[in-house]
């Protein structure tokens, strides 16, 4: 029913569907376990992110198979670096 509300939208219709795959128009009566989190020894590790963008990379048109592997070396050597800064900023 939170979900109903939340979105109040007479246009959206929500259905509920159970363990066995029926679905109904309104919500069960008996109520559902909240979910068991994690331990936080697994959780930890996904609580901080870093973002490393680097510069945009223009490719050319009709590059023959030299100049694409040059440009392969070369976004590879980006990407290693890009993530070595991703790396440092979680330290």
């Amino acid at each position: 029913q939170e979900l109903v509300r939340i979105l109040a939208d007479p246009k959206i219709v929500v259905r509920y569907v159970d363990d066995a795959g029926n679905v109904y128009d309104r919500t069960p009566e008996k109520k559902a376990f909240p979910p068991i989190l994690p331990p936080e020894e697994i959780l930890k590790p996904l609580a901080r992110i870093a973002i490393a963008v680097g510069e945009p990379v223009y490719v050319a048109k009709g590059l023959d198979a030299a100049g694409l592997e040059r440009y392969q070396a070369e976004m590879e050597a980006r990407l290693k670096s890009l993530y070595a800064d991703a790396q440092k900023a979680l330290e």
